[in-house]
């Protein structure tokens, strides 16, 4: 029960972080039967926090024994149910045997009754542009599992891919892909001879294909941003009451060309760099004049620009009076929370699971507050009226935040171009250019 109650509100937290999460690869089958969960490590907490919430099902999450150093995850811990690790870089330089082995038992007892757990090979969350070494931690407890006494139920491993558009960007996105499920047993007869190194490597070859994994930093932002140039397809952007999450057809794109500039030749590499020059130095153009991609081909007709105008006014308007509540009532804690997330995040990879823990904390004691202070100031029903309309106040606010800020963006760009239409057919011209380099070489054949 409480189990379900956290994870409940946990859920809430991560889908006022992230604009929308994406399932790929879902099956029904990871929701029964001892399970182990395998994951890129790239966002703290949040990554397991992620995978426990897109199950209808328990899930024991693996830690670092030094996160209960923290009374607040601490006790958090304690209601949730984890399994302690420690690191040979947390202990001096030397793991504790005793200890991990003891916590590979636990592991073990909770797979004999059916329970799921949830680890991460790589042993640290990072920011790395590509999958650092995998431990054998997962392995070691994969053929403790099989070598224990008595009975024990069909083991499978399920290799998961966490993709962040923007991990420490407030209301971006994020995919879950779910690889196809090993089965233990089945691995070992395939592989009499292997141990958990020949199983561990068997796991970063599950993992790196649904990841994305680059050379250098900047090389992800370069195909990020070609593959934002090429999804506009240089056409009208959608209106922006329509709904859509285009961060997955993002990932596949830059999946293609990452296959593209695997299977050119030596020969076009200078070609491939006076690309990347291009989309550089375009993107920074955009990103200077505050304008988004898909905007570069806004219409100037003056019968959209009104409708557009009138649309959005009505909508900004009639929305403004619940919002400016909903801003009212939760300004304070969202800047307490957004303040201590920063704070106390020493890496990008912490921001959004502070963010989530503390939110986890801070919200609900400023709405006792606040409700306790309405029962204290005004009538009973008043008051009542007052404590269900607070969180639905909160979401209508963020909603409108994110509609009124595409407004904004999108009249600033109107005018800008409005000013000056030469700004717009420069962009124009640049930005098929690069969209018309990028089929060439999506379309080219692979090198042989």
């Amino acid at each position: 029960m409480i189990y379900r109650f956290i994870r409940s509100l946990a859920n809430i937290a991560l889908k006022v972080f992230f604009r929308r999460t994406t399932i790929e690869g879902f099956e029904e089958s990871v929701e029964d039967g001892p399970t182990i969960f395998i994951s890129n490590h790239s966002n703290a907490l949040v990554d397991g926090v992620i995978v426990a919430c897109m199950l209808n099902r328990p899930v024991t999450l693996i830690v670092k024994s030094t996160l209960g150093d923290n009374p607040l995850l601490k006790m958090l811990f304690g209601a949730v149910g984890v399994v302690p690790f420690s690191r040979r870089q947390d202990a001096g330089g030397d793991a504790d045997p005793a200890r991990n082995a003891g916590s590979i038992s636990e592991c073990c007892r909770i797979l004999a009754q059916g329970g799921a757990i949830c680890l991460f090979p790589e042993g640290q969350s990072h920011s790395d542009p590509q999958l650092r070494r995998f431990h054998t931690g997962a392995a070691r407890i994969v053929f403790e599992y099989l070598n224990g006494e008595g009975h024990r139920p069909p083991l499978k491993i399920v290799p998961v891919g966490l993709l962040y558009e923007g991990k420490d960007k407030f209301r971006s996105s994020v995919i879950v892909r779910l690889g196809d499920a090993i089965e233990a047993q089945s691995w070992i007869s395939a592989n009499p001879l292997g141990d958990v190194k020949d199983l561990t490597a068997e796991f970063d070859r599950r993992i790196r294909p649904i990841t994305l994994n680059f050379e250098f930093r900047q090389e992800s932002k370069i195909l990020a941003w070609a593959a934002e140039i090429f999804a506009t397809d240089a056409a009208r952007p959608a209106a922006l009451h329509v709904v859509t999450d285009p961060y997955p057809t993002h990932v596949q794109f830059v999946e293609r060309l990452q296959n593209a500039i695997s299977g050119s030749s030596t020969s076009e590499g200078s070609d491939l760099a006076e690309l990347g020059r291009r989309i550089h130095e375009y993107r920074t153009q955009l990103m200077n004049l505050g304008i988004s991609p898909d905007e570069v081909y806004l219409s100037l007709n003056p019968a959209r620009a009104a409708f557009f105008a009138l649309r959005e006014f009505d909508q900004i308007v009639i929305g403004m009076p619940m919002a400016g509540w909903g801003i009212i009532n939760h300004l304070v804690p969202y800047q307490i929370t957004k303040f201590t997330g920063r704070k106390f995040a020493e890496e990008d990879d912490q921001y959004a699971s502070n963010v989530v823990f503390f939110g986890l904390a801070i919200f609900p004691l400023f709405y006792a507050i606040q409700i306790f202070a309405a029962f204290a100031l005004v009538p009973p029903i008043w008051a009542g009226l007052y404590a269900l309309m607070l969180p639905y106040s909160g979401v209508f606010a963020l909603l409108y935040r994110d509609r009124a800020g595409s407004v904004n963006r999108r009249t600033r760009t109107f005018m800008k171009f409005l000013i000056d239409r030469g700004l717009q057919e420069g962009l124009i011209e640049e930005g098929k250019g690069i969209i018309e380099e990028l089929n060439r070489l999506t379309d080219a054949p692979a090198d042989s």
